[in-house]
């Protein structure tokens, strides 16, 4: 239903990562570049150059976080369509019993439109970009590091491989515990 609208959340998405790292390296170039020689010039373009990646991060996230919400709103307005338009049947053709068999039904179909079409919406919206933009971000960051400090890039991967490893055990373990 929605994959031409994914596919441009997530060209959307792979713009939005990228940006992270700007104010990063902004940051390392104001402490090694600008205050060490003590050029004021030097620091106040590189304060505004700064303040310009923040802004377009932001606005450019923003953007992103909108236009998920609207992907998921569309879903919820398409299958509340679908299950009010099953419920357009008129009265007496399919009833078989009683009036109170009517209501019943009518009860289940608002609680699905009003209850579970709003999780759905919300993970049509959320299901592709998330998980891209967060393994964009931790391979972004991690190739960062390993450009600026190799061996920073090496301790961080280090520490990543056993979270990997045990964080899906322990929360199949919390999954169990739970129900």
């Amino acid at each position: 239903v929605s994959s031409g609208q994914q596919i441009r959340l997530c060209i959307l998405t792979v713009f939005v990562f990228p940006l992270s790292l700007v104010p990063v390296e902004l940051q390392r170039l104001i402490v090694n570049e600008a205050i060490e020689p003590g050029s004021v010039a030097l620091l106040a373009w590189f304060g505004l150059a700064y303040i310009a990646a923040l802004l377009l991060h932001a606005g450019l996230k923003f953007w992103q976080q909108n236009y998920q919400a609207r992907l998921g709103e569309g879903v919820v307005r398409l299958l509340r369509r679908r299950i009010v338009g099953l419920a357009t049947t008129p009265r007496g053709q399919n009833d078989e019993g009683p009036e109170d068999k009517s209501s019943v039904v009518e009860g289940a179909r608002v609680s699905i439109v009003s209850a579970e079409t709003e999780l759905l919406g919300g993970f049509v919206g959320e299901s592709v970009a998330v998980p891209l933009l967060n393994a964009g971000l931790v391979v972004t960051m991690i190739g960062y590091m390993a450009v600026v400090s190799p061996l920073l890039a090496g301790v961080s991967v280090a520490l990543l491989v056993p979270a990997v490893y045990l964080i899906p055990r322990i929360q199949r373990r919390i999954n169990a515990l739970s129900e």
